[in-house]
């Protein structure tokens, strides 16, 4: 089959970009003939049949931001042409969009899936979180409808999507898990860790404030940046180092501000003794790849309801409510005190990343292009 991608894709840095390079890379390895249409810019070396044709969006903080995207509208309608014509000659089977807020212009999908939709080729689309703040209406009338099948990663989502849509439209809505990289062994670690982009939906605030009260002797080891593809706080890092010294933290918080490679990033999840993800909305993790990259480790985990995901309260983790304190500390302190609730949690999500491997959610995604093709 031939699949034409359009997303945020490596050397991009950002939650979309890993998942679509994961989930290329396997459907390549079943067979499926994959063209990446991805932003502008420099692409890495052993890329495969990737274009760069979309302009690379920057969101800045600004009460004109609607203005900014009827400004570029030209620019949009640019991509959408040069895309058409990509995949025109192409010529794919099926065509899948990996959406989030903040990757593309506000006008470049919905001409696009137009287009599509006219020249009738197959269309999917992912929804990578589905709190999409006042354009809800706007992706509900000019996105929504084009597509023949959209992917979200939840129940909830699936839930919250079917009550946002036309009756006659629920039907084409597809749940496909988030997948996770081979799950991989760990011990318990030394210290508590979060990690992933930075921003105010990831509830980092809330955790210094509970990490500070929670009195555990573990330290805090918190690893991330500003998502470079969506800046909606550019101060966002000086915000964080204030608070740390307001709460007299500095000795038993680790800040590593940067985007670490993978390696790396192993390294800090393996020698944890749990992660901790407060996100207070789904926009940030529902389910983010965050918590399945900690999940195959098997990882003890501590997360909010926004981002529970397919996940299970005292199963899979401790699930606190988004923005309460309290629990979180709380929660800090469970963890933290019991072995006994760390083993059980950690053999538990190690049963669970090997039903979840990108394997399966591969061949799990071509079942809905082929479901389209009959």
């Amino acid at each position: 089959m031939k699949i034409c991608m359009i997303t945020s894709y490596p050397p991009d840095k950002c939650g979309v970009s890993d998942y679509s390079e994961r989930l290329v890379k396997e459907l390549r390895k079943i067979g499926q003939q994959v063209m990446i249409i991805s932003r502008q810019g420099k692409g890495i070396r052993g890329e495969k049949n990737t274009t760069r044709l979309i302009a690379t969006k920057r969101v800045e903080r600004s009460l004109m931001q609607a203005v900014e995207e009827f400004r570029n509208l030209g620019r949009a309608i640019s991509d959408a042409d040069k895309s058409t014509a990509a995949i025109k000659e192409f010529s794919p089977d099926v065509v899948h969009v990996q959406y989030e807020p903040g990757l593309y212009n506000l006008f470049f999908l919905p001409i696009l899936l137009s287009r599509l939709k006219e020249l009738g080729i197959k269309s999917v689309i992912t929804l990578h979180g589905m709190d999409y703040f006042p354009l809800n209406i706007f992706h509900r009338a000019a996105v929504y409808g084009k597509p023949g099948r959209i992917i979200v990663h939840t129940r909830r989502h699936y839930e919250s999507l079917k009550a946002e849509l036309p009756h006659g439209q629920t039907k084409k809505i597809r749940i496909v898990p988030m997948g996770l990289m081979k799950g991989k062994k760990a011990k318990g670690g030394n210290h508590i860790l979060f990690f992933g982009f930075l921003n105010q939906h990831k509830g980092v605030e809330d955790l210094l404030q509970a990490f500070a009260g929670a009195g555990v002797k573990e330290n805090l080891l918190m690893v991330g940046s500003i998502n470079p593809a969506y800046r909606p706080d550019v101060e966002y890092k000086d915000k964080i180092q204030d608070l740390i010294r307001t709460l007299g933290a500095e000795d038993r918080v680790k800040f590593i501000y940067q985007f670490v490679p993978r390696k790396k990033l192993e390294n800090y999840i393996k020698n944890s003794m749990f992660v901790v993800f407060p996100y207070r909305s789904s926009y940030s993790g529902g389910q983010s790849q965050a918590i399945l990259d900690a999940l195959a480790f098997g990882k003890p985990l501590i997360i909010t309801r926004p981002a529970q995901g397919n996940l299970t309260d005292n199963e899979n983790a401790v699930v606190i409510n988004p923005g309460n304190i309290g629990e979180l500390t709380e929660a800090i302190r469970k963890l933290s005190r019991s072995s006994g609730l760390r083993k059980r949690l950690s053999s538990n999500n190690r049963k669970l990343a090997a039903r979840l491997g990108w394997k399966n959610i591969a061949r799990a995604t071509l079942g809905i292009y082929e479901s389209m093709l009959i």
